[in-house]
Order: structure tokens, then C-alpha cells, then sequence
């Protein structure tokens, strides 16, 4: 598909749905995020996960379709930006890293520390992830690809599990799920005292004032994402990186790299 056209298609959807909604029910928005729908989403999308390889599980193998890729849209493989991403993660994880753990929020299938421990990451490694389905993939994916990593079911807005000392906090598409009570999970990291929190989100204070960057701000509050995520969690902290990343898998979630340093960082 040709990225303009696609463009086009998506301006057109959203503005229509947008004006739609708020003549019906006064709000862009088409339904409230809650806990319980975001746990419901992924039991029900993990059952569904197959472990195969371990690529087409840690990277995936999905058709081609319109991504961002180096700041611009193309159409290709999904894989071609998590390649990417997942390449800068274990660059980050590996220089913040020293004998603490790795904890990540919102943890899904595995993938992330899965690929880390393949990476050559020996640290400890905690998931916590509100999905109990997910949970019991990673374990199972984990004990497939040879990976030691701890995984458990936990709301992280709420009381985090004992983990000992904590060198890195990272998140991947996990915080942008918990609309208007991520500050508890961000007040949460504050508590673990990681050297490092590495965000990998869609935060859309960080994305470009273009006719993509206006579309995606429509569809978050469409579908009730992640908003006003950089000012609390830039008190995290000293920001070291703060920056539209330019590679995603959708094109209208533009993911952003933001990187904060803890006072015992070095």
C-alpha cells in the first residue's frame, strides 16, 4: 500500500469516527480503558499464541504493512522495526546493567527479556504482567528458548513483588494500556530505585506536528491511550533521552525512546 494513500484513509476514518461520537455521545472516545478490558484484550489474544521458533516468536513473522521506519512510512515487514528497537533495548539494558535485576512492566508474552537472556543479559529478570494467560506463555516460551526469567501476574499500579536490588525498569507498550493510573506505576519504578527506567511508548508529547503525527493524536483518544505521560515521568529523574524513536509497527503509534537516569546511576 502506498504510505499517502494510507495517510489519506486514516484521516478520513478518524475524523469521521471523531465527529460521529461526539454527535452521538459527546466524546471522541469509544469506550473507557479499564483494567478489566485490558486484561480481557490480552488473555484472550495470547491464547491464541502459538511458540514455534524463536524468531517468529520474539520478532514475529506478520505480512508486510504500512510501519515507520527511520522516521518514515513503508510498507514492509513489522519485523524489519522490532529488529530495530529490540537492537537498542539490549544496547541500553547492556550499559545500565551491572548484578541487579531487570524489571520489566508489563511484560506480555516474554519477548523483550526473553530476547535480552538470549542477548547474553545475565542478570536476574522479573515480568510482571496483568495477564494471567500471558504469564503462563512466557513461562512456557522461557523454559522453551532456555531463558531463566521470573515471570508473575501483577497489576503494576498496585503492590510490586519483592525483587531484591534493581539495576534497569523498562517498559515496551505497557504503560500506554493504563490510561489515567500510570502514575501509580511510575511512582512504583520510583520505589524499585533502578539505576535506569527505559520507556519504549507511543508519548505523544514527543511526536511530530505532521499529518501523521495529528492523526495519531485522534486515534489515542479514540481508543482512550496514554496521555500526559512526559511530565510525570520526567520527575522520575535525570532524562538522558527523550525523542520520537522512528521505528514502530504501526504507523499511527509512534513509538518514543525516553531513558531516566536514578541519583545512583553511573
Amino acid at each position: 500500500m502506498n504510505p499517502n494513500i494510507f495517510l489519506l484513509k486514516s484521516a478520513y476514518s478518524h475524523v469521521r469516527g471523531a465527529l460521529s461520537g461526539l454527535l452521538r455521545k459527546g466524546t471522541v472516545r469509544r469506550g473507557e480503558r479499564t483494567t478489566e478490558f485490558v486484561r480481557d484484550k490480552y488473555d484472550a489474544g495470547r491464547a491464541k499464541m502459538e511458540i514455534r521458533d524463536f524468531r517468529s516468536f520474539v520478532i514475529g513473522d506478520f505480512p508486510k504493512e504500512v510501519i515507520q521506519f527511520d522516521g518514515k512510512l513503508i510498507f514492509a515487514e513489522p519485523a524489519r522495526a522490532i529488529d530495530v528497537r529490540m537492537a537498542k533495548l539490549r544496547e541500553l539494558v547492556g550499559k545500565y546493567a551491572r548484578d541487579g535485576a531487570i524489571v520489566e512492566l508489563g511484560s506480555g508474552a516474554g519477548r523483550n527479556l526473553i530476547y535480552l537472556a538470549a542477548e547474553g543479559i545475565k542478570n536476574p529478570m522479573v515480568g510482571l504482567e496483568l495477564s494471567s494467560t500471558s504469564v503462563d506463555l512466557a513461562q512456557r516460551a522461557a523454559q522453551t528458548f532456555g531463558a531463566d526469567i521470573r515471570f508473575e501476574v501483577c497489576d503494576v499500579t498496585g503492590p510490586l513483588p519483592q525483587v531484591g536490588p534493581v539495576d534497569v525498569v523498562l517498559s515496551v507498550h505497557a504503560f500506554e494500556m493504563m490510561p489515567r493510573v500510570f502514575e501509580k506505576a511510575l511512582e512504583n519504578i520510583r520505589r524499585l530505585n533502578p539505576r535506569v527506567a527505559i520507556f519504549f511508548e507511543p508519548i505523544e508529547e514527543l511526536w511530530p506536528w505532521s499529518l501523521r503525527g495529528l492523526i495519531a493524536r485522534l486515534r489515542v483518544r479514540q481508543l482512550d491511550r496514554l496521555s500526559g505521560f512526559y511530565r510525570p515521568a520526567r520527575r522520575l529523574g535525570n532524562v538522558v533521552d527523550a525523542r520520537e524513536f522512528g521505528f514502530a509497527t504501526n504507523a499511527l503509534n509512534t513509538t518514543a525512546l525516553m531513558v531516566v537516569e536514578f541519583p545512583r546511576a553511573r
